[in-house]
């Protein structure tokens, strides 16, 4: 006894010991964890310009309007500059003689042409123009000017010189001939060193092209006025083609004009003719330094030019086959087909041999090369594939080396699905050397023993891009896990993911005539059975039974690997929605496309979108919904209804919301906003939808929530078919009830609005493993950052004014008609923002109900892990894992000597008593 009296107080300073280490838990509410990443994007160069230093940036435009710098050995990016939209493609990069400003000429969708001048060193944004639409013959042309000036011909065929640092007008010519047509601007030195600036012309009086140059009048600090001086026309020469006249150099162009090749410079006022037969295609590239100009002729027959001596030779072995070309210096570089046209390589030239430089056929520039950029100087190529691979490599006498690819494709991402758990670092089979021995049975102690509560759980996420690329990545890290193309990169597909399980996905693309399906394993990317390809005209998963139906275009039910025979698929149905929105379409499994139900929208609008049930199906933790009164609320659970909203038309006003049942077509539920326009969101779960528009007479977004509940029972045996009754209770009923099904009365609808201080772009939801979990509504703000609102916040059944007991028992908060989505509120993005945000996707995090994965993907692609109530069930890297292990351990050593202690005093006692 003396001796467990002694061990009381171990007993006890333990038993503190453990309520410490249990007292650090900490439990965060509604705020993102671990797992956080985001993988940086650029998109594919359209304009490339090479620093004339090797250890130089590598200035990039591309396709969606961001300008960027990359580093030339790692294809790390520097820094960026994101448009406001991007919708927007760069057309030209260049840098002035000092390596201090960058110019980025952009083209938008609409035609309109802008201007960005940048600092070289950091991308910051030094001021920018929106300068004109070109229409008719009107032309725009921007080049460097001197050292700190740029010429810009607009599309009002006027020119000015402006400042670099800041836009300001420095000179400008306002007026010219009415009959001069101005297409270019270029500069040159004199012999004093200083800049003279001239233009290329086209009189249409004369129908002759002229060079003239530019003179400056300025006086003292006020606006200069340009005035032509020095004319030259060209009497044999009449006006380029369309898009005939290329820039060579800064003072020097080419020109396709009646079926010939003029060379001009603008030094001499003077021109060549280089060939005398309509030119295929010019080819040029910047620095200044090139030397050589090179074309393909009427035959396509490729064909370089020595701009010093104004000889011309052809390269024998690269023809109109080719797919790119593109050149620098003396330095011609094409991409070339090989294999049956199966694989794409790039070969260089050296123009003053006519012959192959270099021939480099590289598995890892598999794809079409759709644009190369070339620099002589550095010997370096830059090519972009279809799939929107970025290949920087370099060349010499012996060998091309590949230095670093940058996978762009991840800036288009259109579709992705959430697959497999991966296996943890930790507790995993490891290596069973004797150095990890120890550490192995450690982790595999802690696994077990904090395996229901452990905060890892980490999965494999599947990304679609338009590029006709897919990826896998790590939901711990964003690593890369496998990347492959799907279908061909030559055809213009539309493709999408269906999931059949955690570890089976499948990639169809379809294309005018005809489709491809493509079967993959999640984790590794690898194909599990073998594609195929038909013309299919619906095709969806069913998740319940992993299987993958496809309809064809006469309506007959198409085979996939691991489907349900046909007989199994009549309760599928199939609603689709026309390209231009005028209809829904429904339809069986196995009838003819002809066949089924369809629904118009009101006139002046079109349907935006179609949500169904997710692919993955849900869980209903509760099909009723208990009211403070005592009562009980039935959810409207139907999985064969769809949610569609409208956008209006022709600058129109007008959004509805529908709820249709996709197996009879009937419309159960609608909603008219008469202000309402786009850009419209919609997003549907359980027995409720949300949905958003812009209201203009408000002038602010609106943000609808619906929830369906059953309708009072007492209309079952009255109303419903006598065929349905009969079937299921074997009761002759009266024929005088009704048999339609469309009898059966609608749900009965609580809506509620609210107006926002945001701009919404995008809804979505999410996803819990047993949806115990309250859902809340992911909110896209700006296209740039994601906002959590809880779905409490937005329940129809908020009581105006002050709440009764009756809503207090039911928490129900105050209704308020003002949400301010800015201020207050949680950014699951937190302080990061994803340009140009245009999808979400969410999944449930395996083993933990808090907790719900959300994906997000614009230019940039950002995870996160969100805990919408709380991380109730798991514990957080702070809690002491150790300090339990160790107290256990001792309370086991502490236990086995007291037994022996014990075990040792009675035989002890027994003696003594004996």
């Amino acid at each position: 006894m003396a001796v467990l009296k002694g061990l009381r107080w171990p007993f006890l300073l333990l038993f503190f010991w453990i309520e410490g280490g249990l007292a650090k838990i900490d439990v965060v509410g509604r705020s993102a964890e671990s797992a956080e990443w985001s993988v940086l994007g650029i998109g594919a160069p359209s304009s490339v310009f090479f620093s004339p230093s090797r250890t130089g940036p590598l200035y990039v435009g591309t396709d969606i309007g961001v300008v960027a710098a990359l580093s030339r050995d790692e294809g790390r990016i520097l820094w960026r500059h994101l448009p406001t939209d991007i919708s927007e493609s760069v057309s030209k990069i260049i840098l002035n003689e000092h390596d201090r400003y960058l110019v980025a000429e952009s083209i938008q969708n609409s035609g309109m042409i802008s201007v960005r001048v940048l600092s070289s060193s950091d991308g910051t944004l030094l001021w920018q123009r929106e300068v004109c639409n070109p229409s008719g013959k009107a032309e725009f042309h921007a080049e460097i000017v001197g050292h700190d000036q740029l010429g810009i011909l607009d599309c009002d065929n006027e020119i000015s010189l402006r400042s670099l640092r800041d836009g300001s007008i420095i000179a400008e010519m306002t007026s010219c001939e009415a009959s001069d047509l101005l297409q270019a601007i270029g500069s040159w030195k004199d012999e004093s060193g200083d800049t003279i600036t001239s233009v290329i012309g086209f009189t249409e009086q004369t129908k002759k092209t002229f060079i003239a140059d530019l003179h400056n009048t300025q006086m003292s600090t006020e606006q200069g006025v340009l005035m032509m001086k020095k004319r030259k026309e060209f009497e044999t020469i009449s006006s380029c083609d369309s898009d005939g006249l290329v820039q060579i150099n800064r003072y020097m162009f080419a020109c396709s004009a009646e079926n010939a090749l003029y060379l001009f410079d603008l030094r001499t006022q003077s021109s060549r003719t280089v060939h005398d037969s309509q030119p295929y295609k010019i080819d040029s590239s910047y620095p200044i330094s090139s030397s050589t100009m090179q074309y393909r002729d009427a035959f396509g027959e490729v064909r370089v030019v020595d701009l010093e001596s104004f000889e011309t030779r052809a390269l024998s072995d690269v023809s109109i086959v080719h797919n790119e070309l593109c050149a620098s210096g003396d330095i011609v570089a094409t991409s070339k087909i090989q294999d049956e046209g199966k694989e794409f390589a790039i070969s260089t030239y050296r123009a003053s041999e006519s012959s192959t430089f270099i021939d480099s056929p590289d598995d890892k520039l598999a794809g079409s090369v759709r644009r190369c950029y070339l620099s002589s100087s550095t010997s370096e190529i830059v090519s972009v594939t279809a799939g929107g691979d970025v290949v920087m490599s370099s060349f010499d006498k012996n060998k091309q080396t590949i230095q670093w690819i940058r996978e762009e494709a991840i800036a288009y991402v259109t579709d992705a699905r959430f697959g497999s758990t991966l296996p943890n670092e930790e507790g995993d089979d490891g290596d069973w050397t004797s150095d990890s021995f120890a550490q192995h049975w450690y982790d595999w102690f802690r696994s077990k023993l904090f395996q229901h509560v452990s905060t890892e759980e980490h999965r494999v996420v599947v990304l679609l891009s338009s590029k006709g690329k897919m990826f896998g990545l790590s939901t711990k890290d964003g690593k890369k896990l496998w990347s492959r193309e799907i279908a061909s990169s030559e055809v213009s597909w539309k493709s999408r993911l269906f999931k059949l399980d955690d570890s089976r996905v499948a990639a169809v693309s379809s294309a005018t005539w005809t489709s491809i399906a493509e079967f993959l394993n999640t984790t590794s990317g690898e194909e599990y059975a073998k594609p195929f390809s038909e013309r299919f005209a619906f095709v969806n998963s069913i998740p319940l039974n992993s299987s993958l139906v496809i309809l064809g275009s006469n309506g007959e039910n198409i085979s996939a690997p691991d489907s349900k025979k046909e007989e199994n698929l009549h309760d599928v149905y199939w609603v689709n929605s026309n390209r231009d929105g005028k209809s829904i379409q429904g339809y069986r499994a196995g009838e003819v496309i002809s066949g089924g139900w369809q629904v118009a929208p009101p006139p002046g609008e079109r349907f935006a979108l179609l949500k169904s049930i997710p692919e993955e199906g849900e869980f209903i933790a509760s099909a009723t919904r208990p009211t403070g009164n005592r009562k009980v609320l039935h959810k409207y659970v139907n999985r064969m209804a769809v949610a569609a909203i409208t956008s209006p038309v022709e600058k129109k006003t007008g959004v509805t919301v529908y709820l249709i049942d996709a197996v009879r077509g009937k419309v159960l539920d609608t909603a008219h906003h008469v202000n309402g326009t786009g850009p419209v969101s919609l997003v549907r779960c359980e027995n409720w939808i949300v949905y958003s528009f812009w209201d203009v007479a408000r002038r602010s977004d609106q943000i609808y929530v619906i929830d369906y509940f059953e309708p009072k029972k007492d209309w079952f045996p009255k109303e419903i078919g006598a065929a349905m009754l009969n079937a299921v209770t074997g009761v002759e009923i009266e024929k005088e009830l009704p048999t339609t099904p469309h009898a059966i009365p609608n749900p009965v609808a609580a809506r509620i609005g609210f107006e926002v201080d945001g701009r919404i772009t995008g809804l979505d939801v999410t996803t819990t493993e047993r949806a115990i979990t309250m859902r809340s509504i992911v909110v896209h703000l700006d296209k740039s950052r994601i906002v959590v609102v809880p779905k409490e916040v937005l329940d129809p059944r908020r009581p105006i004014g002050v709440p009764t007991e009756e809503h207090r028992a039911e928490m129900l908060m105050s209704y308020k008609p003002y949400i301010s989505l800015l201020v207050g509120s949680v950014y699951a993005s937190k302080d990061l923002l994803i340009p140009n945000l245009s999808h979400s996707f969410t999944a449930a995090v395996r083993g933990r109900e808090s907790s719900s994965h959300i994906l997000a993907s614009g230019i940039d692609i950002f995870h996160t892990v969100l805990a919408p109530a709380g991380k109730f069930d798991a514990l957080t890297d702070e809690f002491m894992y150790t300090t339990v292990q160790v107290v256990l351990v001792i309370m086991i050593i502490g236990t086995i000597v007291l037994r022996i202690l014990s075990s040792r005093l009675m035989t002890t006692r027994a003696w003594l008593q004996s």
